[in-house]
């Protein structure tokens, strides 16, 4: 498993629920999203969760997919059956979890960051200004490809 930061979206929810303990939570700028191993998304995860240890947070998985699987069969209000949800909780809890870095945190800041500096931009109307003859869109693609780029490296050296 692996804690991904997202920047929230304003078709977002304010209160979500945690896929872990099953807890409503306001949720931020940021969400935490828990994704398995395959890339799919499990859920988010409140921020008293995300202090957790790894152990922690698979008993609480495994715990949850035991709840849902004592459910019956509502299938008519939802598209997976709680069965279904639990089996896929029991592999996701046999997973180990990985921690967003604090790159990770700084990345979706810079992303919120520009998001806000690029709605300015267009309430001011100077949204296609140039600099040394490249567009700023250009220029908000190539500082971020850069970014990852140089955090991946460090990553990938560990």
């Amino acid at each position: 498993m692996r804690i991904r930061l997202e920047r929230k979206l304003s078709s977002c929810p304010h209160h979500l629920c945690c896929t872990v303990c099953d807890r409503m939570f306001e949720s931020g700028r940021v969400r935490t999203l828990l994704h398995n191993d395959e890339g799919f998304i499990q859920g988010d995860i409140c921020p008293e969760c995300m202090r957790l240890s790894v152990e922690t947070i698979q008993h609480k998985i495994r715990e949850r997919a035991m709840l849902l699987l004592e459910e019956t069969d509502d299938s008519s209000n939802t598209t997976f059956s709680p069965q279904a949800r639990a089996m896929e909780l029991l592999d996701c809890s046999t997973e180990n979890v990985k921690y967003p870095q604090f790159y990770d945190w700084w990345l979706v800041q810079l992303e919120i960051f520009s998001r806000k500096s690029s709605d300015a931009r267009n309430v001011t109307g100077i949204e296609n200004w140039e600099y040394k003859g490249r567009s700023r869109k250009a220029q908000d693609r190539s500082w971020r490809e850069r970014l990852r780029t140089f955090f991946e490296k460090d990553e990938s050296e560990k």
